[in-house]
């Protein structure tokens, strides 16, 4: 994520960075001529369409989402951040839509309830299966012990 720290003093930069750093990223200022010799040829390469002004760049390897939010809540807690580019996969992406993604914990927990939908289904199922034959062999009993 690029943002804009203009107006920020040290200890707002300073509490951005452990903001960010809770939540598993980075956040680095970087000279945008070192940066642009520094991103052709990965995936982070159309960040250089949208680079300008003092840059702040925040980076994950592991939870965007997390990251995104944090930076989101900081630009709206301090009007003078201004995130305005993100790139996930080699596409640029707005901010926004960067802290909409779902964090790691809520992708994997997400993931986890579909794939436990259709076991509860089946174990369900099974169960129903078992209590009718149950049911049915409890009849038969019944009927045997009337006829002896």
């Amino acid at each position: 994520m690029l943002a804009c720290y203009r107006g920020l003093n040290v200890q707002q930069l300073s509490t951005l960075r452990n903001a960010v750093r809770e939540k598993g990223g980075r956040l680095h200022v970087v000279k945008n001529t070192l940066f642009l010799r520094a991103i052709p040829e990965t995936k982070l390469e159309p960040l250089a369409e949208v680079l300008e002004g003092p840059t702040a760049v925040a980076f994950t390897y592991d939870d965007m989402g997390s990251v995104a939010k944090a930076m989101a809540q900081f630009s709206e807690e301090n009007e003078a951040l201004n995130v305005y580019a993100a790139c996930l996969e080699g596409k640029l992406i707005t901010p926004e839509e960067a802290a909409r993604m779902p964090s790691r914990s809520e992708a994997l927990s997400e993931l986890v309830r579909c794939l436990e939908s259709p076991i509860a289904g089946l174990v369900n199922t099974l169960q129903n299966l078992l209590s009718s034959l149950v049911w049915a062999l409890e009849e038969v009993a019944q009927k045997k012990q009337q006829a002896a």
